[in-house]
């Protein structure tokens, strides 16, 4: 929110995703599926990107990611099928952290949309998550959620998505606070 600028609260959203939901999906689904499913195209994207860097570079780092998803899917019992898509959606998130990109797109994803209920029903695909810049102008700064120029025209012109993560363990959680600026901020 705009310093100086009166914001109402459109609503508040909260939610915790844990690992276990996420290997349960990867059962079901597989990677390559569940990112279209709940990936923004730009954050396929990005994820492209990220599997590229990653496939250029072969580390003992990614020995070890391998070796997390043989636990992972030993510790949950899943067939072989079902190992290699395990295997597939680690090593495609490696670089960002094996365990947190996906339950932080879920976690960011549902939040926003209970935060946004009163107002507009959102889809996964209305809104993606990024990084603003950090100190060294790299994507390292506090997330950032956008909605595609559509959806913010429903929900409203100035209306701003306010997003915190938090990683723990096995859980991701995210609160996305909806605030609708009152009157116009370019006005002040």
């Amino acid at each position: 929110m705009a310093a100086g600028v009166p914001s109402a609260i459109i609503g508040i959203g909260t939610d915790l995703v844990s690992h276990a939901r996420v290997l349960d999906l990867c059962r079901r689904r597989t990677a390559a599926r569940l990112a279209r499913r709940i990936c923004h195209p730009r954050e396929l994207a990005d994820l492209a990107r990220i599997e590229a860097v990653a496939a250029a570079r072969v580390t003992p780092a990614n020995d070890l990611v391998a070796q997390q998803a043989r636990f992972l899917a030993t510790r949950y019992e899943m067939p072989p099928p079902r190992l290699a898509a395990l295997q597939a959606i680690v090593a495609h998130w490696a670089p960002i952290s094996p365990r947190r990109l996906p339950r932080c797109r879920f976690a960011v994803k549902e939040a926003a949309y209970k935060a946004l209920v009163p107002v507009y029903a959102l889809t996964w695909q209305e809104l993606w998550l990024e990084r603003a810049a950090g100190p060294k102008g790299r994507g390292s700064g506090r997330p950032v959620l956008v909605l595609e120029p559509a959806t913010a025209a429903a929900v409203g012109r100035w209306t701003e998505l306010h997003v915190s993560i938090s990683h723990d363990g096995d859980y991701t959680s995210a609160v996305v606070l909806a605030a609708k600026t009152l009157g116009d901020p370019a006005a002040t």
